[in-house]
């Protein structure tokens, strides 16, 4: 048996019945979004939770990460993991983070996300063709993502210029890109430059 649920005016635990009876639907039932399966004997239960209410998130900005991995020792060697606050997270929800481009509104990543508290989510930054600004939104059910959004980036090198220079001798290099600076973003004064890339063991090579 499957059922999809009726709007509903506010948060409220909920008992399920037949339609067009008075009788409890017996045995436990699974939650897959908004549809409910059968599961086993049990009491039949069923919660509407509040819309999700996203607050901030950290970091804003990462570098991109190719689809089919790699491409060169400049790529970053591990995912970012992304932070998102907020309240009405529910326990045992199943949460994912919907990474949407606001020009282009089918062109969309969605990743897993974990519960840490109801105030915290955390989500792995997906794999994408291109830097570009996003909107990440949250799904606590899988189906249905918040209407609030959170801006976030991917920046993208595209070039550097010198690409040498004598031992040194403090040559200022320029790099070209694609959304290296979030305006919108409070950790825009925070950029930096490495020269090398950072190995699993944390050193520089």
């Amino acid at each position: 048996l499957t059922c999809v649920t009726p709007p509903s005016p506010a948060a409220w635990p909920a008992a399920l019945y037949w339609a067009g009876s008075a009788r409890k639907l017996p045995g436990a039932f699974a939650l897959t979004g908004d549809t409910v399966t059968a599961a086993s004997n049990g009491p039949a239960s069923f919660a509407f939770y509040p819309s999700e209410l996203l607050l901030s998130l950290s970091p804003s900005t990462a570098p991109l990460r190719y689809m089919g991995g790699q491409r060169g020792p400049s790529d970053t060697d591990r995912a970012p993991v992304v932070t998102i606050f907020g309240n009405s997270f529910v326990s045992g929800g199943i949460y994912k983070c919907m990474f949407k481009d606001p020009v282009i509104g089918d062109q969309r990543c969605v990743a897993d996300a974990t519960y840490v508290d109801a105030v915290t989510l955390t989500c792995t930054m997906p794999q994408m063709r291109r830097g570009k600004a996003l909107e990440v939104h949250v799904s606590s059910n899988g189906q249905q993502y918040s209407s609030i959004s959170l801006a976030f980036s991917v920046y993208q090198v595209r070039k550097i210029d010198p690409v040498c220079s004598p031992y040194g001798s403090g040559s200022v290099v320029t790099v070209y890109g694609d959304f290296l600076v979030n305006s919108q973003s409070s950790e825009s004064d925070s950029i930096y430059c490495r020269f090398g890339r950072v190995a699993n063991d944390g050193t520089t090579t």
